[in-house]
């Protein structure tokens, strides 16, 4: 007999008990992944919808500061036009 492997009594025979008790272990821990698995990729999915609305509101925000910028130089091409016809009238 090899000194390194020490004889197994009934090496067929598993224990019910100890067999049901693995599948319950076995089984209560996938069930603790996938929940864990669950739970992150609901969190990832709420960070993206986050990511997604804030994208809006910065697209939203830059098109109100382009439209009051074009409202700014238009108001000073207008303005700058006043006062060179002003000018022009002064000079006359």
């Amino acid at each position: 007999m090899d000194s390194k492997c020490p004889p197994v009594a009934n090496a067929g025979a598993a224990d019910p008990k100890e067999a049901k008790d693995v599948v319950q272990f076995v089984q209560t821990l996938l069930q603790s992944v996938e929940d864990k698995f669950q739970q992150m990729s609901d969190q990832i999915l709420s960070r993206i919808d986050e990511m997604g609305h804030r994208i809006d509101d910065l697209e939203h925000n830059l098109n109100e500061l382009v439209s009051q910028s074009e409202v700014n130089n238009e108001d000073n091409v207008n303005t700058n036009h006043m006062i060179n016809s002003n000018a022009q009238q002064i000079n006359k």
